[in-house]
């Protein structure tokens, strides 16, 4: 119980503080509970409304392209109200000009030909605005009276209303968060200090400046086996810069081999596992990238490897490349966990001279082979006996008996004359 206490804190005070914890997660246990619990009948109920979804979207589309319509009729409308201004304000300036008995003094001539002159330029560009404003009013009201009757057709044919489909989205997003707050908050009741106190901690280091500055703590802050990608990461997620690359760490090539991430969010019931025992199980999503890998580097005559955590998925890999053998031939020896699932071509080409001479040995001396569970690559059921020349090289003693056969220079033992 002290390892669990912080300095200074008396075993009886820790064991209250941790049945008080216990009691709290229970309790909070079963808040989560009841929450996931609404958030499952809420993202039901929205997910009721997903068919219903598509109606309102062609509603809105409607919608969207009568607002289009109906912003082009006001600008069209626009432009004839402004060149009525025009001619409105020569009109004004040619009336102010003329006195009551219609004549127009000398001096007023001038100005009065220029408003008659503006007057005459803006009517014709003012009545043909005014047409085209007026047949943009009459599309405009004869397609809303249209859209509008879709629109209530639409809208009587939808089981749901927009406005019960936004609330039942709402409820759902209110639902999820709830749930995170509670596991957030479950999270800070586990995480306390005197329950996840180490002996660092009672020696007063909590934080990465206090070690580097501790004279009894050696920090280890070089790495020596990944590259600086990879270093980067750790430093970022929990070394908080304090990871540096040893002198055997070079950078990153460009013919370097890369890890790449493949999101399979998008990919629905191919990226669900299908479950054939607690601890095991398989996915179509691994099978597809699989073989589009192993097609990609096949073409180049480059070696792939499959990596897969179950022998379920070795097998089923196994299954979606059977189709590439050429000859039913296997290419593919399949391994699970920490084996690989090595796949190259019949001929052997890219390996060792050894390794292809004895490719061509068993391809013209085939021996009785069995099958390694889960494997489609055959496999010996016993291991080949040691060459005399083999056994020599590695200081095998063997009988002389034995050297005798191998060499083939034993004398026959005495066995009765048939003949006789």
């Amino acid at each position: 119980m002290n390892l669990l206490a912080e300095p200074g804190r008396s075993t009886a005070e820790t064991g209250s503080a941790l049945t008080q914890c216990e009691l709290q997660a229970e309790n909070g246990l079963l808040e989560i509970e009841d929450a996931c619990g609404e958030f499952e009948a809420a993202t039901g109920a929205a997910a009721e409304a997903d068919p219903v979804r598509s109606l309102w979207a062609e509603i809105e589309t409607v919608e969207a392209e009568l607002a289009k319509v109906e912003k082009a009729a006001r600008q069209s409308e626009a432009r004839a109200l402004v060149a009525k201004g025009a001619c409105d304000t020569a009109e004004s300036e040619i009336a102010a000009l003329r006195q009551p008995d219609g004549k127009v003094r000398w001096r007023d001539r001038g100005a009065l030909k220029e408003a008659q002159s503006r007057l005459d330029t803006s009517r014709p560009g003012y009545e043909q605005l005014l047409a085209a404003a007026v047949e943009a009013r009459r599309i405009a009201s004869a397609f809303r009276r249209d859209t509008e009757a879709a629109i209530a057709d639409l809208s009587a044919s939808a089981p749901l209303s927009r406005d019960e489909i936004k609330r039942r989205d709402t409820a759902a997003a209110q639902a999820e968060i709830r749930v995170r707050e509670l596991e957030q908050a479950q999270f800070a009741t586990l995480n306390r200090p005197w329950l996840v106190a180490d002996p660092f901690r009672h020696c007063g280091i909590t934080t990465l400046a206090e070690a580097t500055s501790h004279s009894a703590c050696l920090v280890l802050d070089t790495q020596h086996r990944f590259g600086p990608q990879v270093m980067r990461l750790a430093n970022l997620v929990a070394y908080d810069g304090l990871l540096k690359a040893g002198r055997a760490v070079r950078s990153h090539g460009d013919d370097d081999p890369e890890i790449v991430l493949v999101d399979t969010d998008g990919l629905h019931e191919l990226a669900e596992v299908r479950r054939v025992s607690r601890n095991a199980g398989w996915w179509a999503a691994g099978l597809l990238l699989a073989r589009a890998l192993v097609e990609l580097h096949h073409e180049y005559g480059e070696t792939t490897g499959v990596v897969t955590p179950h022998s379920v998925q070795a097998d089923a890999t196994l299954e979606a490349l059977r189709d590439m053998e050429p000859g039913g031939r296997p290419l593919a020896e399949v391994r699970y966990g920490r084996a690989l699932a090595r796949r190259r071509p019949v001929d052997g080409a890219g390996l060792p001279a050894a390794r292809q001479q004895r490719m061509a040995a068993e391809r013209r001396a085939p021996v009785q082979r069995g099958h390694h569970p889960g494997s489609a690559s055959p496999v010996c059921d016993r291991e080949p006996r040691a060459r005399p020349e083999r056994q020599a090289r590695h200081g095998i003693r063997t009988s002389r008996r034995t050297a005798a056969r191998q060499a083939g220079t034993q004398r026959p033992r005495n066995k009765p004359d048939h003949a006789a």
